[in-house]
């Protein structure tokens, strides 16, 4: 599913299943944030960390992260290539 022009609510969930919410919290971050962030440096972002899974989390050691999503914004962590400004 296409959340924005270059980022898909795979590059974010991996295989989790999301739920409605999540989607909708997804779609926002894509476009508000992510979307016009990639069309303003011009080259490819992937998208390194999306959602996790609570179980998931504390497994590598980070029990209160924003990538859980409960109650938040979400978060996730990108490279960028190809820029160098």
């Amino acid at each position: 599913m296409k959340l924005s022009k270059n980022f898909a609510l795979s590059e974010i969930f991996g295989s989790s299943p999301a739920n409605v919410q999540q989607s909708q919290t997804a779609s926002r971050l894509c476009i508000t944030i992510l979307q016009p962030l990639r069309d303003w440096l011009g080259h490819p972002m992937v998208i390194s960390s999306g959602y996790r899974s609570p179980e998931h989390n504390k497994k590598i050691g980070s029990p209160t992260s924003e990538h859980t999503w409960q109650g938040s914004a979400g978060a996730v962590d990108v490279s960028i290539f190809d820029h160098t400004e």
